[in-house]
């Protein structure tokens, strides 16, 4: 639910920009954050202590990182509805499969990359069918928006482009050459 006082200072489509920009800002920074705090862990020579990591400056940064991002996705709160902050939220999802590869080495592969492509369109799906005046909608308000014909002809393309994605990226499983090293 949009505050008041930000209701007056912005327009409602200023309003849902800035709140969902603050979110995939703070989706990002959540993840930065927990991928950097492992990547200072790995980092500690074998055999050390398991608190060795609180001693590393780097670890404390991305900790603190963490923690402004949370706060960050609270005040997103302040500019759009609950809805649509649990949808851009889910940038975090991509955020961390390419962090993961890039920066901690972990392979990544074509059907991950399918599957974050299909987290990216159904939320720019969603969002795009969200009211920038919606409030927190009943289960029967949800089910009326979601049988919208525009929004099924969408969501059944988005999943029939998935599914033929995953088919053709499934057959060759090789793991993406993305590392910083």
């Amino acid at each position: 639910m949009s505050n008041s006082s930000n209701a007056s200072m912005f327009t409602p489509l200023q309003s849902t920009l800035i709140g969902v920009g603050l979110n995939l800002c703070a989706s990002s920074g959540e993840v930065l954050g927990i991928d950097g705090q492992k990547f200072v862990q790995m980092r500690l020579p074998q055999g050390s202590a398991d608190t060795a990591y609180l001693t590393q400056p780097l670890w404390w940064c991305f900790f603190f990182t963490f923690v402004g991002s949370s706060f960050l996705a609270g005040v997103a709160l302040n500019f759009v509805s609950q809805s649509i902050v649990a949808l851009s939220a889910s940038w975090g999802v991509v955020v961390n499969l390419v962090g993961s590869s890039v920066f901690l080495g972990e392979p990544l592969f074509k059907i991950d990359v399918a599957v974050a492509l299909f987290v990216v369109s159904g939320v720019a799906v969603s969002i795009s069918f969200a009211h920038v005046d919606e409030l927190d909608y009943t289960a029967a308000e949800l089910q009326e928006k979601m049988l919208q014909p525009a929004f099924l002809v969408c969501c059944a393309v988005d999943v029939l482009l998935m599914a033929i994605a995953i088919q053709v990226m499934s057959v060759c499983p090789q793991p993406f050459a993305l590392r910083l090293t």
